[in-house]
């Protein structure tokens, strides 16, 4: 708006054709170009001028006063006749503080009278500057008296964007108060750990055995796809399931230290996986579609990926809990066996939520998902419905917290079937967020996931039953 002022400022009625419009400022020669007319040799120095303050190139000290002589020659045999104009560097201060509240506003003012964003839609500006303020209202003509203004612009991220630069204001990402869990505003990194509730019988069996689904983990990163509402995902997630090499009589020794050690059959599941998720955005539709590699380990007792599967992950963290206090973790000799698997699969989810109850700071809501996998891993395929009721509440400003529980049973290709209950808890801000999450279940393992040798006797019978699992995840946003 400076510039328009500028021109303003430069402006005697003349009517010219196209000429040579040259500035200098001390001397120095600062624009020079061919022009149409001496109205637009103003507006190209107004633009010269303006730059140059705005680079700070001009006006060092505010009070000062610039003297730029200037012209616009239409017959290059004659001397150049220089104008001179005076620019106060104070007033060019007074000029961008007003463009700047303007700025803000108006476009404010326009916001606020709407009830979208709609990129390209023709708006009426209805201006109500006061008349008092000249400057103001000298910049009013320019836009006023219900001109219309349209923005081409290619996408609404732009338009959001730019009016983001305009009015000095914040895209709003986390206006839900569960959004802290379900958003991102750019890149971020989950760690995910499960265990089941063994912890208080290591040796002889029990309620808690430690065997079927015992031990699990996985690793996410998340990319945002700007201006998109997905997201894309890349995963790699191992889980554990284990039987007793004699089912029937479990074999347990007891070393010196104290610790029990029994031998025992696995089959570590691993994924790597590679998603496009839909961004759960209030009470819309949410979904994912994507696929990888899918891998039955038998064979490797070390684990698929040392230090990072999830049988050399049990191995690990029951080492720790036996350095802290021996003879509280048990020490597996991991027998291997032939039939480790490699294939392919899909897998899709759709979901959707409901909310019950909705204010600034609390939200509560149902959610209702569905989910399918198709492996070629023999048995693997299944389908899944999961249905819970959550409560979203900010903590402070920066801080939300999640409180929720439900219902999931998952159906298996070969008829196998998991069902049970879970609840967990969650807190959260833009930068860090950690989840808790306890299943309780009481199936037994699918039939795909029993560890024990194809040629074990009645083997079907010694299907383990899965135990309760305790889930702890760790995310990081950047």
């Amino acid at each position: 708006m400076i510039k328009y002022i500028l021109l303003i400022l430069f402006t005697n009625p003349v009517f010219a054709s196209d000429c040579i419009c040259i500035a200098k400022l001390d001397s120095v020669i600062i624009f020079q170009n061919s022009v149409k007319s001496e109205s637009a040799c103003k507006e190209s120095l107004a633009d010269e001028v303006y730059k140059r303050y705005q680079n700070k190139l001009l006006c060092e000290n505010d009070g000062e006063l610039k003297a730029i002589h200037w012209t616009c020659q239409r017959d290059r045999k004659k001397s150049l006749d220089f104008k001179l104009k005076k620019v106060s560097c104070k007033e060019m201060l007074g000029l961008e503080t007003a463009r700047s509240l303007l700025s803000a506003g108006l476009v404010s003012q326009l916001l606020l009278s709407l009830d979208e964003i709609n990129v390209g839609h023709e708006i009426a500006l209805n201006d109500k500057c006061e008349k008092d303020n000249e400057t103001l209202s000298e910049i009013q003509t320019t836009n006023s008296k219900g001109k219309k203004i349209r923005l081409d612009l290619e996408s609404e991220v732009e338009a959001r964007k730019i009016l983001k630069v305009i009015i000095g204001g914040e895209e709003k990402l986390y206006s839900l108060p569960g959004d802290i869990f379900d958003k991102i505003e750019g890149t971020s990194f989950v760690f995910h750990l499960k265990n089941d509730n063994n912890m208080l019988d290591v040796q002889e069996g029990g309620d808690a055995d430690d065997i079927g689904f015992t031990h699990g983990l996985k690793f996410s990163l998340h990319k945002k796809l700007e201006g998109t509402g997905y997201y894309l995902t890349v995963e790699y997630e191992s889980n554990l399931y284990t039987n007793f090499q004699d089912s029937l009589s479990p074999n347990f020794t007891r070393d010196e230290e104290g610790n029990w050690h029994v031998s025992q059959h696995f089959i570590e599941e691993n994924f790597g996986r590679i998603l496009l998720e839909k961004e759960k955005d209030g009470d819309v539709f949410y979904w994912s579609i994507g696929g990888g590699i899918h891998t039955l380990n038998k064979d490797n007792d070390n684990g698929s990926i040392p230090g990072f599967s999830a049988l050399s992950s049990q191995t690990f963290f029951h080492d720790i809990v036996n350095e802290v206090s021996p003879g509280n973790a048990r020490v597996y000799d991991n027998v291997a066996q032939d039939g480790s698997e490699n294939g392919l699969f899909v897998d899709t989810k759709l979901g959707k939520r409901g909310t019950i109850l909705g204010t600034d700071r609390t939200r509560v809501y149902v959610q209702g998902e569905t989910r399918l996998r198709g492996s070629t891993v023999e048995d693997a395929s299944y389908v899944s419905a999961d249905a819970g009721a959550f409560v979203d509440w900010r903590i402070n400003s920066r801080n939300s917290a999640r409180l929720g529980g439900g219902a999931k049973t998952d159906l298996y290709i070969d008829g196998s079937q998991v069902s049970g209950s879970y609840v967990e808890i969650g807190v959260g801000n833009e930068d860090y967020s950690a989840k808790f999450r306890y299943d309780m279940v009481g199936d037994a393992t699918p039939g795909y996931q029993n560890a024990l040798p194809k040629n074990f006797s009645n083997r079907e019978i010694h299907i383990p039953v899965n135990e309760n699992m305790w889930e702890i995840s760790l995310e990081y946003k950047w």
